[in-house]
């Protein structure tokens, strides 16, 4: 192909490349290629896109002729390598799950299984480094070279600079095609970063790299978009890829191409705690100016739907191993606690409002907790009656936020949990800031926040699942996403029939109710109208 475009004149061949070059995305990588044949598989399609870019003296001619053929070429060569390299990324650099390096061996060991019941996100005893597991055939090094070369052709083609492709990245649509075949996406400019990242890569790319003195804002900018991009993937909206390694001898169809699933979200996870923190921390200690705002020019990633990606993909991904998933949601963290108090707690305030994952809420939530209680802890309510006005509006967002509106008991139990423990908390402490707290909770804050009024839209709840636990299953319209876990839960669980399986799950559901409904109990008990 490459022989027959090059004896075609320039204006002839330019015809042909816009519908050669899609027609090739859509064929390359789509079948099983050995892995001692890929490197050369991807040298060629390298070389037959440099081969058809125009001379740097037709460029100058048209620049200064203001002619638009040149420069259409190179996007198109640019495109064309760079959604190559997000297809041929996965396959040269496979991720089967993420563990820690206390694991026994990181290297071997499938994916963790999704139907086991475990806490959305556990603790561990101490902060583990996560690593990648790639599957047992390894990496090869003469694959990942390859790809470099073809990811450095990509970026010099473009007719806009590396840095500006990088740190304009489209966040808008992070999963579209960029506008069409041979338009740049945001997943393959993504893709360009994490193997900007990976060990060793950053010599076979230069000089398409990033800028040695570029500042550390302007790098997180890059890292925490390309974060967002990779996190907002899906299986189904990524392309498949086809494992290059051989199947183990024995396994099922022996002989047939393996396919493994792209992994962004696992790639954005490595992206945040190998590159990202740590450009957190040099970002802070370098400019005051840093974390105190979540938008302008120091911080033009938008925090909050990057981290509200990140948390929804943490909870949902299942080739996570427990201690890594613990040890990724204390990164997450990390990163949202770097911002200062007030724009920390819009960070809180707008992930809380807008997620619908009950289990990222509720430990969100609990964030806050940790965080407002410590400083409301340390103030002194005679000197200090403006910062507890502040900090109690603050729990009455939260709390409005967290108590108000469609409240579901079996739905919602973390978000509910976690906001009558504050409660709890504000009611049973005996530090000076703790009483005007409590009076003002139950005064009503001056017509902010009808504490009664929530606690019993919560008790009706409460009563209301009881007796639809109680009624006939005949009269039972609909069942919430969380019950239809819980079935799905106990249908896994073998030896019991059908009769047992739904009186396990009933039983499931009533213990829940009847925590959240102890829990309130306890908070009413406190704040009634009259001072012990």
């Amino acid at each position: 192909l490459q022989r027959v475009l090059l004896s075609m004149e320039e204006p002839k061949r330019n015809v042909f490349l816009s519908a050669c070059f899609p027609s090739l995305l859509k064929r390359c990588l789509a079948e099983q290629i050995p892995a001692d044949v890929l490197p050369d598989y991807l040298e060629a399609l390298r070389s037959l896109a440099v081969a058809v870019l125009p001379r740097q003296e037709d460029i100058d001619q048209a620049a200064e002729e203001q002619m638009p053929a040149p420069f259409m070429t190179q996007s198109m060569v640019s495109a064309f390598l760079f959604k190559i390299l997000a297809k041929a990324l996965p396959t040269a650099y496979p991720i089967i799950g993420l563990t820690t390096d206390s694991q026994d061996d990181p290297v071997q060991g499938g994916p963790s299984n999704p139907e086991q019941k475990e806490a959305p996100f556990p603790s561990t005893s101490s902060q583990r480094r996560v690593i990648a597991r790639h599957p047992s055939s390894g990496l090869s090094e003469k694959t990942i070279t390859a790809l470099c070369y073809l990811a450095r052709d990509a970026a010099a083609a473009a007719p806009r600079g590396l840095l500006t492709l990088l740190e304009e990245m489209d966040t808008a649509d992070p999963t579209g095609d960029g506008g069409g075949d041979l338009e740049l996406s945001p997943l393959a400019l993504a893709s360009f970063v994490v193997l900007l990242e990976l060990p060793g890569c950053w010599d076979k790319l230069h000089p398409q790299v990033l800028p040695i003195m570029l500042s550390p804002a302007r790098r997180l900018n890059i890292l925490m978009r390309a974060c967002y991009i990779l996190a907002s993937q899906t299986t189904e909206a990524s392309p498949q890829v086809v494992s290059i390694g051989e199947q183990d001898e024995g396994e099922e169809g022996a002989g047939a191409p393996s396919r493994l699933t792209p992994q962004w979200r696992l790639r954005a996870f490595l992206l945040l705690v190998t590159s990202g923190l740590g450009t957190i921390r040099i970002a802070i200690d370098q400019n005051s100016e840093f974390p105190r705002s979540l938008s302008g020019l120091h911080c033009r990633w938008q925090p909050v739907r990057t981290f509200r990606s990140m948390l929804e993909a943490l909870a949902s991904e299942p080739d996570i191993d427990r201690s890594a998933r613990g040890s990724l949601f204390r990164s997450i963290s990390e990163a949202m606690r770097s911002f200062d108090w007030k724009p920390r707690f819009q960070l809180y305030l707008e992930i809380i409002q807008k997620c619908r994952v009950d289990s990222i809420i509720g430990a969100v939530v609990t964030l806050f907790k940790d965080d407002w209680w410590r400083r409301v802890q340390a103030l002194q309510p005679n000197e200090q009656k403006q910062e507890v006005n502040e900090e109690l509006e603050r729990l009455i967002d939260i709390l409005k936020a967290t108590l108000s509106g469609d409240v579901q008991i079996v739905d919602g139990m973390d978000t509910l949990t976690a906001a009558l423990n504050i409660l709890r908390l504000v009611s049973l402490a005996k530090c000076p800031a703790a009483l005007p707290l409590r009076t003002a909770l139950r005064g009503g804050s001056a017509g902010r926040l009808d504490l009664e009024k929530l606690l019993n839209g919560v008790s009706q709840q409460i009563d209301f699942e009881l007796r639809l636990l109680d009624s006939p299953e005949s009269d039972r319209t609909g069942e919430s996403l969380a019950e239809l876990a819980l079935e799905a839960m106990a249908n896994q669980q073998g030896g019991a029939g059908p009769r047992g399986q739904h009186g396990d799950i009933q039983a499931i559901k009533r213990e829940r109710i009847t925590m959240v409904a102890h829990l309130v109990a306890r908070v009413r008990e406190v704040f009634t109208p009259s001072e012990t």
